[in-house]
């Protein structure tokens, strides 16, 4: 028997090394996956490695269970580019045209919101709260019954909307924690729909003129608080019951408030207030928010 020399042992340490590093490469590479669908996919995002959300074109969704990947029921055909959770039943996607749908362990709803950019990129550090950003420098913050700020920007225009709540205003409902929750509530009941959604963001356009104009002038802030503090009733008789009665000198002192805010505001701002001047006008908004004047 010829005796092992060095360099034999060496060349079988060298050919076990490599066999050892081709077979951990082999165990760490990428592997195709059958994911179920073939539309293009934009982002993933799992809460482990059992439990992981894919989003994409056409409002897909496909959900991987630790062995398969299976297509869910979205609430959108819009393209998703964004998904994240802050746990598997609480996850949000966002795409084009500003939408924003949010898995609750069975569905995905839409939720509501202040913007018609498209939305690329989402990131929480709780379900209370999420940012998301996209098109023309928007970003948004979704956030639950705190008093942080959320900045919104539309069109190169730059908007600061209080979280959960409507500014300005909870600014003139003041300290009452029961008026700010009353608006909150109120706003949420009323934009849940086309008509609403889109006073909501023509408003949300408008706020920070609004709200400066509002701050130049002491008297129609005056005016405004009145109105707001004086018509708490009906706002809250609305919430209850969808309807409400309001007196005939309330909507007049409501409309001639927009008029000499209107005075005040840019071309935009004009435009926007003579839209819901002619609504209370012809009566088709009144009777959509539920107000019956008397």
């Amino acid at each position: 028997m010829k005796p092992v020399t060095f360099k034999k042992l060496l060349f079988v340490a060298a050919v076990l090394c490599a066999c050892v590093c081709m077979s951990q490469a082999h165990a760490q590479s990428w592997q195709l996956m059958n994911s179920d669908t073939t539309n293009t996919l934009n982002s993933v995002w799992g809460s482990s490695g059992i439990d992981v959300f894919a989003v994409g074109a056409s409002g897909t969704i496909i959900h991987y269970n630790g062995t398969s990947w299976s297509q869910k029921t979205s609430s959108t055909t819009q393209s998703l580019n964004g998904v994240w959770g802050s746990s598997g039943s609480d996850v949000f996607a966002m795409g084009s045209n500003g939408i924003i749908i949010r898995y609750n362990g069975s569905l995905w709803p839409l939720q509501t919101i202040p913007t018609t950019q498209t939305l690329n990129g989402v990131w929480g550090k709780s379900g209370g709260d999420v940012f998301a950003v996209g098109g023309n420098g928007t970003g948004l913050q979704y956030a639950v019954d705190t008093n942080t700020t959320t900045t919104t920007t539309i069109s190169n225009t730059t908007t600061t909307i209080a979280s959960g709540v409507i500014c300005p205003f909870s600014r003139a409902a003041g300290n009452d924690t029961g008026h700010v929750k009353t608006l909150r509530q109120l706003r949420q009941a009323k934009i849940n729909n086309a008509i609403g959604a889109f006073i909501a963001f023509m408003y949300y356009q408008n706020m920070n003129e609004i709200s400066g104009i509002l701050s130049d002038s002491p008297e129609l802030y005056r005016r405004f608080n009145g109105i707001t503090r004086g018509n708490m009733p009906a706002a809250r008789e609305l919430l209850q019951q969808g309807s409400a009665t309001m007196a005939s000198e309330d909507v007049l002192e409501i409309h001639e408030f927009l008029l000499d805010l209107q005075g005040h505001a840019g071309f935009k701002l004009r435009m926007d207030i003579d839209f819901i001047l002619r609504g209370m006008e012809s009566g088709w908004l009144l009777q959509w928010l539920g107000i019956v004047p008397e």
